[in-house]
């Protein structure tokens, strides 16, 4: 592999996890930002080079289709301002799934175009892996012992347990390969036998230490869905690497078993604490967006847009609830309900298929040979880690939200493409029949290929930078003045942020509360009705808007702001007192009574309420 290439991998491997930037309003958005820069270069690198592009063509035609559902899901959808940015995320994902899939396999022989053999980078990928894992890993130790929470520059400790939980079951699976077998991640300064002997023994205290470190850092995170994927990633490795696969798997039924008796007579108390109240609201309210549109869903991206109409009340009735809901909490229920059946049947076959790629080079029930040497073993350790973390990662996502995160889809769609690259490393019959489902490009069809690639990551990541690094830089800018309490200095940054990004429904949201909060009762109206065709119901904008309405002595207006924000969460006291409030003005008594009576069933000592039920006659 071309020196420069190598260059851009390892740097890729080694910063964008450990990238952020504290002058952004999202600090974590350089996770995505390297990884875009990095793969941008290596697909010129590809194009200048005239490299044939390889490709699988199952592999292929499922990933197309699934961008094709999405787009015509975006064409429908009339919110494309939130469509847009997800869609040039996706574009990022195909991108790099497609340029790691066309690097070389570690142990494959010399490839065509002058690639020569995989090998000699293989160690250096794992160290460079493996290396910023261990400094993440010090610093959520740090921070833990520091603040009590972890963070380590991912923004939230289930995000970075996200991450983590790839590289346990990798570097559990490397310390199991066979001692003679790559990668070695150190190797001893002594030469000839005793050397190869000692570096063995090194290598494999690395891994184990390194195990250990990651693990540790995880049980920091208190990430009770990060736990359960972890453990049911290393379920599986050992399955892989079992010599009686039958026996493995009677063994992990066994085990299951008995978690599932202590949790039946625990009431279930261990499967709550996984998914929480909250999740099965939030699932139900998902669900029910899903039978509006089942098959192209309401648009990538949109669900926080569209949820608020289909959220159970009851979700207010849980402690430390959000007045948005960015997410479903399940990256499948949210591809649903985005993408609709046909989106999620498409990403879900494109796994399978990567999976039984993985399996059909490198058979994971056979038994590891006895006698040493045999070739292939360290490959089928490293592709039997990858699988197991990347089902760790496909695990977490059923109770989280890391697949909408800055760094996690990044790994997880690279993993996937070192899978199909590393099992094309076995292939050395160049016959179609050996071949399988791998196919190559013609020259001139590969350079097109290229170019939509560098066209691309070029889009996605300009977005990138002007929505989330300029824009996002004025108005973290402009937080900073809220919280010295510089409303007009925070203001002028809001404008600048929306000049920049005229989508952006923080900064609408944010000014409209500084106009209030100056008494510019007219100029906050006018930015929430610009908000509201936008992002209809975000956050409390009913509310603030009934409000803003009310001290105007716009009673009807403020009525019916308050009737929306009531029909939202109907649990508001807030709200409930404010519509008694207006009908005690209008002095239609019953229906204040109606609402204070309300009021009192959910605060019992409610002094407003208690004093005003005097007015309406009782």
């Amino acid at each position: 592999m071309p020196t420069t290439r190598k260059v851009l991998l390892y740097l890729f491997l080694f910063l964008s996890p450990l990238a952020f930037c504290k002058w952004t309003y999202d600090y974590t958005i350089f996770k995505l930002i390297l990884p875009q820069i990095f793969f941008l270069f290596i697909a010129i690198t590809f194009f200048l080079e005239k490299k044939n592009v390889r490709y699988h063509k199952t592999l292929t035609i499922l990933l197309s289709l699934y961008l094709l559902i999405n787009v015509l899901s975006f064409l429908i959808n009339p919110f494309h301002y939130l469509s847009y940015p997800y869609m040039m995320k996706l574009l990022t994902y195909f991108s790099i799934f497609l340029l790691t899939v066309n690097l070389p396999s570690p142990l494959s022989p010399p490839l065509e175009g002058g690639e020569g053999r995989g090998g000699g980078y293989t160690k250096k990928i794992f160290f460079f892996l493996f290396a910023s894992g261990a400094l993440l890993s010090f610093w959520a130790v740090s921070d833990f012992y520091k603040f009590g929470l972890v963070n380590a520059g991912f923004g939230n400790k289930n995000f970075f347990a996200g991450y983590i939980i790839f590289l346990i079951p990798l570097v559990l699976s490397l310390a199991f390969a066979p001692p003679q077998q790559p990668p070695h991640l150190l190797s001893s300064p002594l030469g000839g036998e005793e050397g190869k002997e000692r570096g063995k023994i090194y290598n494999k205290i690395i891994l184990f230490l390194l195990f250990l470190l990651y693990s540790f850092a995880l049980v920091l995170t208190k990430s009770q869905a990060a736990y359960l994927a972890t453990f049911i990633s290393i379920l599986f490795l050992f399955i892989l690497y079992s010599r009686n696969r039958k026996i493995a798997l009677l063994k992990t039924f066994f085990i299951l078993f008995f978690l599932f008796l202590i949790s039946y007579f625990s009431n279930f108390y261990f499967v709550d604490q996984i998914t929480g109240n909250v999740r099965f609201l939030v699932w139900k309210g998902t669900l029910k967006m899903i039978k509006v549109h089942p098959f192209l869903g309401w648009g990538p991206g949109t669900l926080s847009l569209h949820y608020p109409n289909y959220r159970l009340p009851d979700y207010f009735l849980q402690k430390a609830v959000a007045p948005i809901t960015d997410h479903a909490h399940c990256e499948y229920l949210e591809i649903l309900a985005e993408s609709g059946v046909f989106g999620l049947f498409l990403f879900i076959s494109f796994i399978f298929f990567i999976f039984r790629e993985g399996f059909k080079y490198h058979p994971p029930h056979y038994p590891l040979p006895l006698r040493e040497g045999k070739r292939g073993e360290g490959e089928r350790a490293i592709i039997i880690g990858l699988l197991s973390g990347i089902l760790a990662i496909l695990m977490d996502n059923l109770l989280s939200t890391n697949l909408r995160q800055s760094f996690t889809p990044i790994l997880l769609f690279f993993a996937l493409g070192l899978v199909v690259s590393y099992s094309k490393g076995k292939m050395r019959d160049p016959s179609p029949k050996a071949q399988g489902d791998t196919r190559k490009f013609s020259s001139r069809f590969s350079a097109l290929i290229f170019s939509l690639l560098i066209l691309f990551l070029s889009l996605a990541g300009f977005n990138t930078v002007r929505k989330d690094v300029v824009a996002g830089f004025y108005l973290k800018k402009s937080l900073e003045a809220r919280l010295k309490k510089n409303f007009p200095q925070s203001i002028a940054y809001y404008k600048k942020t929306i000049s920049i990004d005229k989508f952006n429904p923080i900064a609408y949201y944010k000014l409209a509360f500084a106009y209030g909060v100056l008494k510019k009762y007219d100029q906050a109206l006018s930015t929430y009705e610009k908000l509201y065709p936008l992002s209809p119901h975000y956050a409390q904008i009913d509310k603030n808007m009934a409000v803003l309405y009310y001290t105007e002595g716009r009673l009807s207006a403020s009525l019916s702001y308050f009737r929306q924000a009531e029909k939202l969460n109907p649990y508001d006291v807030d709200v409930l007192c404010s519509i008694a409030s207006i009908f005690i003005i209008k002095k239609e008594f019953p229906k204040a009574k109606f609402y204070l009576k309300r009021v009192l069933a959910l605060d019992a000592k409610n002094s407003y309420a208690l004093r005003n039920l005097k007015k309406t006659g009782n």
